[in-house]
């Protein structure tokens, strides 16, 4: 498990598409950030000349002045702009004149206050909270994904323990059928057993080590599509080799579960649906500011000298029309998608419950039979021994134990599996901070509302 977390592609591409929305989140916060400006340089003004008494004349000569202003200019998230700086000038040249005054220092303080568009913090901080609504989303859907990625992984998981335990069974089956062939083989030698009955072992052995084959292949070809949720390169380096047994699932009593109540559980744990919740939130939010981006732009100018009043307004507010009328379909849209994977969610539900109580009964069943062939196969083998019973009818009742094991090795699969998929189904499944272990303890347990 710890493998497919830390080397699976789309987990990979998620956490990307996570760090896209932080980093998105980050540029519009920046709205909000003290900005400075600053400026430095030289003039030349053209100056009246004075003569020896410091009397102007009718001549002008260049008189060079620098200059430095500083500025610092910031918005907050009510509205208001706040912007205060200053200027430093020096005459750089003697000037009996007294026209330029040898320095100047000027503060200056400007303040924005918006009456109608940008005003307040609702409307002004819009984009910022919908850009955060954003990015908590992609975390969302990021935990959606690992849980989905988590179950394959659990599911292929189980597929190769029950392909190893099929292997197994042919493969001492198999180990049974030969032993019996070779005794037949020495009886028919002998002229104590017709050539046929012989024959008819040698063509059941073979058939036997067909099946040993393909149990290999298949066991193989799961351990293959593990190893590939396992590993993020072109090539698979190692094929994982899973254990031979199935967790003991006993008399499960909480099988008879409620629907409704895990519906309930999963409206409110399921990450992709709290994640659309999230982007539903943030078209209500552009909303927000698209409504208040079609009111006019009126402010109170504040300085240091005067108080003015600014208006501008757009005559026929036709792009903020339209991005109000683009907001409300978008959000709408949300709004149904949101009601449809709710109606999704219930329906898997359903599903699940109804795959996880059916696997169960198919798991106590095929044991049940399990047992009564197995007693079967052991009273045709005593009869062989006593004689009273033909060797082939030994080799059938093998191969339909073979078969049950099968079965119940099927069913295994099925069941466990069906435990992972109602924790996906209803978001219950620990994904983040949590210890491994207790993730995998999960996955074979089902849900409760404590």
């Amino acid at each position: 498990m710890r493998s497919v977390l830390n080397s699976n592609l789309e987990i990979d591409k998620q956490q990307t598409l996570v760090d896209g929305s932080n980093a998105a989140a980050q540029q519009v916060s920046s709205e909000f950030d003290w900005n400075l400006a600053a400026e430095g340089g030289l003039r030349r003004p053209r100056v009246p000349k004075a003569n020896s008494e410091g009397l102007l004349t009718n001549e002008t000569e260049f008189n060079y002045v620098s200059k430095v202003s500083v500025g610092m200019e910031k918005r907050f998230r009510n509205g208001i702009t706040f912007a205060p700086g200053g200027s430093y000038s020096q005459n750089l040249n003697s000037n009996r004149s007294d026209v330029l005054a040898d320095s100047v220092s000027a503060p200056s303080l400007a303040v924005t206050i918006p009456l109608l568009r940008g005003r307040g913090t609702k409307a002004t901080t819009a984009n910022e909270q919908a850009a955060k609504q954003t990015q908590k989303a992609s975390e969302l859907n990021k935990d959606r994904t690992t849980a989905k990625i988590i179950v394959n992984a659990t599911h292929q998981y189980w597929q190769s323990v029950a392909a190893k335990r099929n292997l197994e069974a042919e493969q001492k089956a198999g180990e049974e059928a030969a032993d019996i062939t070779e005794n037949l083989k020495k009886l028919s030698e002998q002229g104590e057993l017709s050539i046929l009955e012989y024959q008819s072992s040698v063509a059941n052995l073979n058939l036997r080590r067909l099946k040993i084959e393909k149990s290999a292949a298949t066991w193989n070809s799961t351990r293959r599509k593990l190893a590939r949720i396992m590993e993020s390169g072109h090539r698979i380096k190692n094929l994982p080799v899973s254990d031979n047994q199935f967790p003991n699932f006993g008399e499960e009593e909480h099988l008879i579960l409620d629907e409704n109540v895990l519906i309930d559980i999963a409206f409110e744990q399921r990450r992709d649906l709290l994640a659309l919740q999230r982007k539903l939130q943030s078209k209500k939010l552009n909303l927000v500011k698209f409504r208040n981006d079609m009111q006019p732009q009126l402010d109170l100018n504040l300085d240091l000298d005067k108080i003015t009043l600014s208006y501008a307004q757009s005559l026929g507010r036709n792009l903020s029309k339209g991005r109000k009328r683009a907001s409300s379909a978008e959000l709408k849209a949300q709004e149904i998608e949101l009601q449809m994977l709710k109606q999704a969610i219930s329906d898997e539900v359903y599903e699940t419950v109804d795959n996880l109580q059916l696997s169960f009964k198919s798991y106590k069943r095929a044991h049940k039979a399990y047992r009564l062939l197995d007693q079967i196969a052991n009273t045709t083998r005593d009869k062989v021994v006593q004689g009273t019973a033909a060797r082939n009818e030994y080799l059938s009742a093998l191969d339909k134990l073979s078969e049950v094991e099968q079965i119940i090795n099927a069913a295994s699969v099925d069941y466990a599996t069906a435990l992972a998929k109602l924790r996906l189904a209803t978001g219950t499944l620990p994904i983040g901070s949590t210890k491994i272990q207790d993730t995998l303890k999960t996955l074979l347990t089902v849900p409760t509302n404590g």
